[in-house]
């Protein structure tokens, strides 16, 4: 049995992380997978082995290159740092590559585009997915750099046709396959009235479901704002990540500008929610591993993203026949159609939001159809078996 060396950047499970355990599911029917992950933090790695997944963590920085959209500016340290360490740890990394001797080396982001240089010296065959969506650039020097990079790699798998066509690879380099979902995963085990006493939330209102934590990228702002456009509709607005804001150890003076700038942020947030009243209607309910209760509880989905974001929930939410309000970024106008699996609205607007939420606390007839597109799109696109077949393909044509 072939080996494959996959590689992931992230201790904690996201989107990514979600994408990545089912791909290495999906290869390990076919493949000896190995996955190389952080040790600390310790989510990915100890939910890999609950999944009885053949992990190892390693300590030695897995480098990133932050430059995507919503990523980190080139003059952040952490932007910066990533650069630097780079030149610092790829002997080390070649060293780990040559004596896990794997067929296929793969790499889950485009962040970890510069692996290529890696297994290019090594001569080892490798693929990188990419999950992530392009930063716009006026002089494009980085989104070269990437491009440069990403054409070392065997192939490149993206997740979306706009980001394929966008970055312009050389010809038969790149291929789409868009993230799934295995649909079994998103069966209810509970009734709603169930789940409603689970997570103590009200049993009545329109639940208005943002998963995406405390965090900018996300549209947290945007999102609790859009409840004072609310106040004559009886709202509930459900968050599902980490309840709090993460800041950075103060190692230096830019450090300590990032968590002022953020500090800020928050303040706004929460002189918002105290000026308007909207704690009673905002409700936390923490880091979720099952997500099909979650969607279960929601009336809509909202994805409000400050900046283009690969956006998983919406077919996560399609699973269970939800509808999904989006920013108009064409970036991801592939996964929501406007009238036809969802909504979207003017980005960065808390009232354009506010106005299409009221749509369809007043329109359930057009909620119920938009959701039931939204679950035709994730079938058709989205559920394993379609994305199965495909990879499987790739993977055997390169090794």
């Amino acid at each position: 049995m072939k080996k494959i060396l996959y590689i992931h950047h992230a201790g904690n499970i996201g989107g990514a992380g979600v994408s990545a355990y089912n791909t290495i599911n999906l290869l390990s029917t076919k493949y000896n997978v190995v996955v190389l992950c952080p040790s600390s933090p310790r989510d990915f790695s100890d939910f890999l082995k609950s999944k009885q997944i053949n992990v190892r963590t390693y300590d030695i920085p897995i480098v990133s290159v932050y430059y995507i959209s919503g990523g980190v500016p080139i003059y952040s340290p952490v932007f910066v740092k990533g650069i630097v360490n780079i030149f610092r740890y790829r002997k080390s990394w070649e060293a780990i590559v040559k004596d896990e001797a794997p067929d296929l080396v793969v790499v889950n982001s485009k962040i970890l585009s510069w692996f290529s240089l890696v297994t290019e010296n090594l001569k080892v065959k490798s693929v990188c997915f990419v999950r992530e969506t392009r930063k716009y650039s006026f002089l494009n020097i980085w989104n070269s750099i990437h491009k440069y990079l990403l054409n070392k790699f065997t192939k490149v798998i993206f997740i979306s046709n706009y980001d394929e066509k966008c970055e312009g690879l050389e010809k038969n380099k790149a291929t789409v396959v868009p993230n799934f979902l295995d649909l079994s995963e998103y069966v209810l085990e509970y009734s709603k009235k169930d789940l409603l006493n689970k997570f103590n939330l009200p049993h009545y209102g329109f639940n208005i479901l943002f998963v995406g934590g405390m965090a900018k990228i996300k549209g947290v702002d945007v999102a609790i704002n859009s409840l004072k456009y609310l106040t004559n509709y009886n709202v509930n607005l459900l968050i599902v990540g980490a309840d709090k804001f993460s800041y950075r150890a103060e190692n230096s003076i830019l450090d300590k500008l990032y968590n002022l700038i953020k500090k800020r942020y928050e303040n706004r947030i929460i002189k918002s929610i105290n000026k308007n009243s909207l704690k009673k209607s905002i409700f936390f309910l923490g880091v979720q591993e099952n997500m099909a209760g979650v969607y279960a509880l929601a009336d809509v989905l909202i994805f409000p993203a400050n900046y283009p974001h690969q956006a998983r929930p919406a077919f996560e939410a399609g699973a269970l026949r939800k509808t999904v309000i989006m920013p108009d970024f064409e970036n991801t106008e592939e996964y929501v159609k406007n009238n036809t699996n969802g909504l979207t609205f003017k980005r960065r607007n808390s009232r354009s939001l506010a106005e299409k939420i009221a749509y369809l606390i007043d329109n359930p007839e057009v909620r119920t159809k938009l959701g039931d597109n939204n679950y035709e799109n994730t079938v058709r696109n989205h559920v394993r078996e379609v994305s199965e077949r495909k990879i499987h393909e790739i993977i055997k044509e390169i090794i």
